[in-house]
């Protein structure tokens, strides 16, 4: 998985794209309710048929499409919590060492840091997929 500013960069495509998705859904949509208006004023039930058909597919690729992309934000987020994590744990570290016999302010607010990170990161994880 990526890391850094590169991971920004993919959710941020990645949220883009899921934007992009849902306008060209709503697009579709549209287009299906203009026809439908129009085959039921001309009283087509061919065309109303084929139509009911090609929203159902519609819809299920749209919801297809949906599904794997939150996965994959749901992914990329467990990712970049555990990587963060381990930058604070290292960070605390580095600090409880340096800080030995003196005030550990700066190890101690790390530590919480940390701690609160890996409590989001286990909360995120545990979410029911929406």
């Amino acid at each position: 998985m990526a890391k850094g500013k590169g991971q920004q960069q993919q959710m941020k495509a990645l949220e883009k794209q899921m934007r992009h998705e849902e306008a060209k859904y709503r697009k579709r949509q549209a287009h299906f309710k203009r026809i439908r208006e129009l085959a039921a004023k001309k009283g087509d039930k061919d065309i109303l048929a084929r139509l009911d058909k090609l929203e159902a597919k519609e819809r299920n690729r749209y919801e297809g499409k949906q599904k794997r992309m939150r996965e994959r934000m749901r992914t990329m987020q467990q990712e970049g919590a555990k990587t963060q994590g381990k930058a604070l744990q290292k960070t605390v570290e580095k600090s409880a060492t340096k800080e030995k016999g003196k005030a550990p302010t700066e190890a101690e607010k790390a530590k919480k840091k940390l701690e609160a990170e890996a409590k989001n990161a286990k909360e995120q994880a545990e979410k029911p997929e929406e």
